[in-house]
């Protein structure tokens, strides 16, 4: 490995570390019972039973007895002998259709449509049951349906059941949200500080100070970053074991990445971002630090580190309510259904909730300055492996600005490892503009960079 590229491979892990900071928490999903022969119906994480009549597969479709189905749903089922029809009611919507026709007439919120089924509804004449394609119907009712191909399964979830008391269980967040919104065609100063420590073991201990001074308006922002951390600490971490040798002179250059020092600068049109460091006279060679390499902030190269914070922030208008996040979200399963997924999906809910709710996220206001407060508590938030614990604290300044300043800790006792990172976040309204890139600057692409590397 040459000198450059072992100076880079180092760079980049350290870029993985900052932008992996907080480890994504361990899961603590109850496996939902799988059933090994047939095909299977299942509801919000259980599966819907068959009594006298199982689900078949005619067509590519699951059909199953009308009133099994719908009842399941929650709905009113009534039969119309005379005219063979079926009807069904629920608080918001009502629907109808007819054996042997394709048309389901469906009314919500007063609102009517009609949904046309690829596999008409049927009478068995051995069972005397009438079927009725799974997803036609629910989705007729609301519900989202998907498919578990290994398990046979259809899989129907009640997304609206699951956040109904959403709104009001993440209140403080929507409000806390909307004070972060940022006003269309305003400038904003953005000012961080965020030290992060890690115990990776008793030998190995990291810290990494970032410090971000940035102007941002609407989806133009420039801005200054500074990046302190110990190369010499994280290299016995990253490569002991490795058989890499390490010369005085690999060392004296890495020493020089000990603080990096980068201009950044947003450019709204192509997504990108315009980076400017002296650190890249000694990753790419002679002449690269006063240049200017255009980036993918989804790069793995760049990152997070590269991002320039707030620019995710929704402008006023655009704002998501949590609920409506999550809805959103809903939209975006897909056909391919896990049996577990509602399981999962409930815990995320319920973590989310433990993190972020009311119970954990307190607004106060006083003498016309108002604090949102969040308390972590490990018991709550996890009950095995990484616990998160900590405190952070925004505040209001009452001129469309905002901070936000804590601690949080997220440690592994079974591994012996923990990370502490240390928030000081300033937002406030400005009368300064963005910068843009100045005449006569060259830019290179990040991609032709690491092809030639």
């Amino acid at each position: 490995m040459t000198r450059m590229k072992r100076i880079l491979a180092v760079f980049l892990s350290m870029v993985l570390i900052i932008s992996c900071s907080i480890p994504a928490l361990a899961e603590n999903v109850q496996e939902a019972q799988v059933y090994t022969e047939g095909f299977h119906v299942m509801l919000n994480g259980e599966y819907v039973q068959f009594t006298d009549a199982t689900p078949v597969n005619k067509q590519g479709r699951i059909m199953v007895p009308f009133r099994a189905i719908l009842e399941a749903l929650g709905a009113q089922v009534n039969w119309i002998d005379e005219t063979r029809t079926v009807t069904a009611k629920t608080d918001d919507t009502f629907i109808s259709f007819r054996v042997g026709q394709p048309n389901i007439d469906v009314t919500r919120n007063g609102e009517r449509s009609v949904k046309v089924m690829d596999v008409v509804p049927y009478i068995d004449p051995a069972l005397g049951r009438t079927y009725v394609s799974t997803r036609f119907v629910s989705e007729a009712l609301g519900f989202t349906v998907g498919w578990d191909a290994e398990d046979q399964t259809a899989v129907i979830i009640d997304f609206d059941s699951l956040y109904r008391d959403a709104d009001k269980i993440f209140s403080n967040y929507d409000a806390l949200m909307e004070s972060a919104a940022r006003e269309p065609g305003q400038s904003y100063r953005i000012q961080d500080k965020i030290v992060s420590r890690e115990e990776l073991s008793d030998a190995v201990v990291s810290e990494i100070t970032t410090e971000e001074d940035s102007v941002l308006r609407d989806d133009n922002g420039s801005g200054t970053r500074v990046i302190e951390l110990d190369m010499g600490q994280m290299i016995q971490g990253l490569f002991e074991g490795t058989g890499e040798d390490w010369t005085e002179e690999d060392l004296e250059l890495l020493a020089q990445l000990d603080r990096i020092e980068m201009d950044l600068i947003a450019e709204p049109d192509s997504g990108k971002v315009l980076m400017k460091s002296p650190a890249n006279e000694l990753l790419f060679g002679e002449g690269y630090g006063d240049l200017w390499i255009r980036m993918d902030p989804e790069m793995v190269f760049g990152s997070d580190v590269i991002r320039l914070p707030g620019l995710d922030r929704p402008l006023q208008g655009e704002l998501l309510s949590m609920k409506e996040r999550l809805m959103q979200q809903s939209r975006t399963t897909g056909d391919d259904m896990s049996v577990s997924l509602y399981g999962e999906l409930a815990e995320q809910y319920q973590l989310l909730r433990t993190i972020l709710g009311n119970d954990s996220l307190k607004k106060t206001t006083s003498k016309g300055v108002t604090e949102y407060r969040v308390q972590l508590d490990p018991a709550k938030i996890m009950d095995r492996g990484t616990k998160v614990s900590g405190t952070l604290v925004f505040t209001e300044d009452g001129k469309g600005g905002i901070t936000c300043k804590g601690e949080l800790t997220i440690a592994d006792p079974a591994k012996g490892s923990q990370m502490t990172l240390s928030i000081d976040h300033s937002s406030s309204k400005t009368g300064i503009s963005p910068a843009a890139l100045p005449d006569g600057e060259r830019v290179v692409e990040a991609e032709e960079l690491v092809e030639e590397l």
